[in-house]
């Protein structure tokens, strides 16, 4: 069934990375960082099925080249939090071909981005596994024919932030109609679509290859209690549907005044009336345990972000005072 995943990022300075790794990294290449000197190498890693850098009209054949596209891209920027790079991942249907998927991926950059002057480096990975998706890492600086020009700032505009994930959720239903397959995403939360369903973690390779080798993966048993959570939430709905129903209907064929004369009549309407306001009880008690459930995850999520980020401060810190301390090794004399 296909799902709608579609994240962004930016990748900087500030938290310890650089526009130069990522891009080895999602290409499966080598890359040498011209401003550290630093060589990533990821040429052996698997699982890169598609790559290919699609460039603005008015941008130059030099940024085809994945290396020096991102080492321009490093050393037009001079502060330590400078921002790089933004990245979009996203996943795609899996009721589409490869071919189908990276056609709908490359019209989905060529329109969003490249259009507007972005450089767009798509990488597409697990096509053959039930994980498809595709990382597109976006210039932040508008490109030109000899290098890059000025950032846009209104690229980073929430407004087109939420135009872009929107666009993606129509991109993927017409490919998905053309396919003919019966199937559509939304990119709106649940809470927006008016359903009462918990919204599940987006697993990602690593956790999926974990629960495929049968071993233990966090994500993957939230994920199962979400989707238990899920079921007994729409059964409850359900059974509250079918009582509100036959209340309407006992409600219609017995008048105020016969369920008074009749009290057979009217217990038994006040026993489905019990029993309607105890599955709405326990239906708002889902909701709320729902609720708690997803405020505490976020929570551990958002310091498991801090604890990340606070290892990097301390490795960035250690390798600075690593750098500016002096070679203390003995010397040589006659």
């Amino acid at each position: 069934m296909a799902i709608y995943h579609n994240s962004f990022q930016i990748i900087g300075r500030s938290s310890g990375r650089s526009a130069t790794a990522a891009a080895a990294y999602r290409a499966g290449e080598k890359i040498v960082d011209e401003r550290t000197g630093e060589i990533h190498d990821y040429a052996r890693k698997k699982g890169v099925d598609y790559k290919e850098i699609f460039l603005p009209e008015n941008c130059g054949d030099w940024a085809k080249d994945r290396a020096q596209l991102w080492n321009v891209t490093e050393l037009a920027e001079k502060r330590k939090d400078a921002q790089l790079a933004r990245e979009q991942t996203i996943a795609i249907p899996i009721e589409l071909t490869p071919e189908q998927g990276r056609q709908l991926v490359r019209e989905y950059a060529q329109s969003n981005f490249v259009d507007k002057g972005m450089i767009a480096d798509i990488c597409i990975h697990g096509e053959s596994t039930h994980n498809p998706h595709a990382h597109i890492m976006l210039s932040m600086r508008e490109a030109q024919a000899e290098g890059l020009g000025q950032k846009v700032r209104d690229w980073n505009s929430k407004e087109q932030l939420e135009a872009w994930r929107e666009n993606w959720a129509d991109c993927c239903n017409r490919a998905l109609e053309i396919s003919g397959a019966s199937v559509t995403i939304d990119h709106r939360s649940y809470a927006e679509q008016g359903i009462d369903k918990i919204p599940t973690i987006h697993q990602g390779p690593a956790a999926t290859e974990i629960h495929r080798k049968g071993q233990e993966s966090y994500i993957v048993h939230i994920n199962t209690l979400i989707a238990d959570n899920n079921r007994e939430l729409l059964s409850a709905q359900k059974e509250l549907q079918e009582i509100n129903a036959l209340l309407a209907e006992i409600q219609d064929r017995i008048p105020e005044e016969k369920q008074q004369e009749h009290g057979d009549d009217g217990a038994a309407v006040q026993s489905e009336l019990a029993e309607a306001e105890r599955v709405q009880v326990g239906v708002e008690r889902m909701r709320a345990q729902a609720r708690e459930w997803r405020l505490a995850q976020e929570e551990k999520e958002r310091q498991e972000r801090e604890r990340k980020a606070l290892e990097q401060q301390k490795a960035k810190e250690q390798a600075e005072k690593a750098r500016q301390q002096p070679s203390c090794g003995p010397s040589m004399g006659r």
